[in-house]
């Protein structure tokens, strides 16, 4: 068992547990805690401590830790934050193995050096923290409850991580309505200590586990590269589904101040979230629609769906968002067509979606199911008319239809899970009336309930998204052998960074893009005009002559570039004119020469491919439309690094660009496997180098296919 499950069966399976503040008084939060983990029927040693009472909750109070005679697992800790430190210390002296600091004012209200004491307290010792400023922790495998709130009495096999504790506190209550069953809670506060991320890794371990949901707020530095890996290894065993707030500037600003959580791009983010293979939920009402769906059904073979309804409204709205959501819908083979026509009316319609039209009895709805459910060519179906649409007195004018539309539903539920139990596909099920007895009874059965078409689909639709996350194949990283060459630039930029420079030149961009294998516009270095000629009859033309200083990032902002030279003559001409005007603008800038460089042929396309650092999750690569028009028209895709060659080419996919590079409308496709292999080259390179800040390599003409791509233009910043 690894030091970290240790900690963590220590917080959620304990066997001595003490409660430092625990009171009699009911406004405190010691009382709340203390009463809940009474409540729970918790069956380990539990010690109130407070130095004030003899009593607490008819138990003798302990005046302080280092009185309890027994080894301790797990101190909850309510007091004021001042106090904290001192309680910690103790904790760490008597060997206890984790605390819950339910406390407040450790950095969310800038209370910084507070909370990096208390962390630095808990480190001298083996103490693992939960919190502060959380909500507490609840383990239905320890019968232990260490809230404000009492144990849910709903079994279940969730594990729910919370970085708020308030809101996570009403989501955890709100499972209860939504019928879903929680096995254990977190509410993991600032995570001074503990992280979501072993949390995550915790609860992927427990076999009696079967989703894991959280609410984050942000992750802390550097964090997002581990969270990405133990994300991968646990949804091979189970599903994770995800709610991430502090997506608007005020959100953010509001998170940063609530939690102290660092809150990054969202599209980052969201980035970051999809290569794990979470699925990134949008409120609250999708978050429990995809768990339901996640922690009932088995998952599809593939996302090929048939539509069963009694409403043709409610199908057509079904068909929209099953293309929204990547579901197809083929058509029934002629023979359950055939069928299904036989016993349908005339206004019936027997393609998909099926529509058989508002029955009372649902006789049709009933015999369908069977029908759909046995093609083969259908993965999973989407039932929506499972309701009871009669209107409050429609008994007293027309009883017998009320007793026909009850009778049919029930049937029509019994049979639907009869199909389920026989056919190993998922049903989701649409129903406006969830409370109706039949209705509750199917839900009962196994099968989720939804209130719209779109929300039955988007279930059906992350069954098949977690189908395809645990399709993927990764290759793990090891160490990557560099060349002389690589180590050279490696060097070169580590100068750079020294020499407290903020970026590198251009002839030094393109030597480390060289070592990594980047195509790069050939090029020379001048200082003179006779070297500047003879580099470029040596080079060939048309030619660029571009300024070289460490100080001009932007050359084109200082007239910095000249184009389209097509001789000695005019290469001569040009550069004591480029030299002046550049010096004009920028007197003080340090000049080393110009360089030289062969334009790249003009039929290409142009893209940009760049890679930035961020806070959480490292170097990220972007690649987009490049040229002039990068900012104008907004046409990014997003990974961070490393990527594969297939993440690689997923996002030249996902650019609006992507239908003219693979060649729309009779066009030659461009070279996207080349386009491809500069992107891994430089993640490989933004792994391996954190000296680089940014990179853009804008623009890169990329040719048609078996053809290549050339990067004209490399900017390299390095970090402070």
């Amino acid at each position: 068992m690894s030091a970290l499950h240790s900690a963590l069966d220590a917080v959620f399976r304990p066997r001595s547990v003490a409660v430092v503040g625990a009171t009699d008084n009911p406004r405190k939060w010691g009382y709340l805690i203390l009463n809940s983990i009474i409540k729970a029927g918790y069956q380990g040693h539990l010690y109130p401590v407070n130095p004030r009472r003899a009593q607490v909750a008819g138990m003798p109070a302990m005046p302080r830790l280092s009185a309890i005679r027994e080894p301790l697992d797990l101190a909850v800790v309510a007091v004021p934050n001042v106090a904290v430190p001192d309680v910690i210390a103790e904790a760490v002296d008597c060997d206890v193995k984790a605390a819950i600091v339910i406390t407040s004012g450790f950095g969310e209200a800038g209370e910084h050096e507070l909370a990096q004491r208390v962390l630095s307290i808990a480190r001298r010792g083996r103490l693992r923290l939960v919190g502060p400023n959380g909500m507490g922790v609840y383990s239905r495998a320890g019968r232990f409850c260490a809230m404000m709130v009492p144990a849910p009495i709903r079994p279940g096999n969730v594990a729910f991580i919370s970085q708020s504790g308030g809101y996570g506190v009403q989501l955890f209550l709100l499972a209860r309505q939504v019928s879903l069953g929680i096995h254990t809670f977190v509410s993991s506060g600032n995570e001074l200590d503990l992280t979501c991320t072993d949390y995550m890794e915790y609860f992927g371990d427990d076999p009696q586990i079967a989703a894991i949901m959280m609410y984050i707020e942000g992750l802390h530095p550097d964090e997002g590269p581990r969270f990405i890996e133990v994300a991968r290894r646990v949804i091979q065993r189970k599903p994770v589904v995800l709610i991430k707030t502090g997506v608007s500037a005020a959100g953010a600003r509001a998170a940063a101040s609530h939690t102290g959580s660092l809150v990054g791009h969202d599209e980052i983010y969201d980035v970051a979230f999809h290569q794990a293979g979470i699925l990134r939920a949008d409120g609250p009402e999708q978050f429990f629609d995809y768990v339901k769906a996640l922690t009932r059904l088995p998952l599809p073979r593939d996302n090929r769906m048939v539509i069963l309804t009694r409403s043709g409204g409610a199908g057509v709205a079904a068909a929209d968002a099953c293309e929204r959501r990547g579901l197809v819908l083929p058509p029934l083979s002629d023979a359950a067509r055939k069928r299904i026509e036989s016993f349908v009316p005339p206004f019936a319609s027997a393609r998909n979606p099926v529509d058989v039209t508002g029955d009372f009895d649902m006789e049709w709805f009933t015999t369908a199911q069977g029908i759909l459910l046995d093609e083969p060519q259908f993965s999973g179906m989407i039932a929506l008319g499972l309701s009871d649409l009669t209107v409050e007195g429609t008994a007293d004018h027309f009883p017998t239809m009320v007793e026909t539309i009850a009778h049919g539903l029930d049937k029509a539920g019994r049979t639907l899970l009869e199909e389920f139990r026989r056919h190993d596909k998922p049903i989701v099920v649409g129903s406006l009336t969830p409370d109706h007895p039949a209705v509750r009874m199917v839900d009962a059965g196994g099968l989720p309930i939804y209130p719209t078409p779109a929300r039955a689909v988007d279930a059906m639709a992350a069954l098949w998204r977690y189908k395809v996350y645990r399709q993927r194949t990764y290759n793990a990283a090891g160490p990557v052998q560099l060349t002389p060459a690589q180590e050279e630039g490696l060097a070169l930029v580590e100068t750079a960074q020294r020499e407290g420079r903020p970026a590198l030149t251009e002839p030094e961009a393109a030597q480390v893009m060289a070592a990594y294998g980047i195509p790069m516009a050939a090029s020379r270095l001048a200082t003179g005009v006779e070297e500047a000629a003879a580099a470029a009859d040596e080079l060939g033309y048309p030619l660029a002559l571009k300024i070289v200083s460490p100080d001009i990032l932007h050359k084109t902002d200082v007239g910095g570039v000249v184009l389209d030279l097509t001789d000695a003559a005019a290469v001569c001409e040009a550069f004591p004119r480029l030299m002046e005007g550049v010096r004009q603008r920028r007197p003080r800038a340090r000049i080393e020469g110009v360089l030289v460089q062969r334009m790249a042929p003009p039929d290409g396309r142009e893209v940009l491919i760049g890679m930035k650092r961020d806070e959480q999750f490292g170097p990220v690569m972007l690649a987009g439309l490049g040229g002039i028009f990068t900012e104008v028209v907004g046409d990014t895709a997003l990974r961070v690094a490393p990527v594969t060659t297939d993440e690689a080419l997923e996002m030249l996919r996902e650019l609006r660009a992507y239908p003219v590079l693979s060649g729309a409308r009779g066009q030659a496709a461009s070279d996207l496997d080349a386009l491809a292999e500069i992107i891994v080259a430089v993640s490989r390179l933004a792994v391996g180098c954190p000296a680089i800040a940014e990179l853009d390599l804008n623009p890169v003409f990329v040719y048609r296919a078996g053809q290549g791509a050339l990067a004209v233009d490399a900017l390299v910043t390095l970090r402070s």
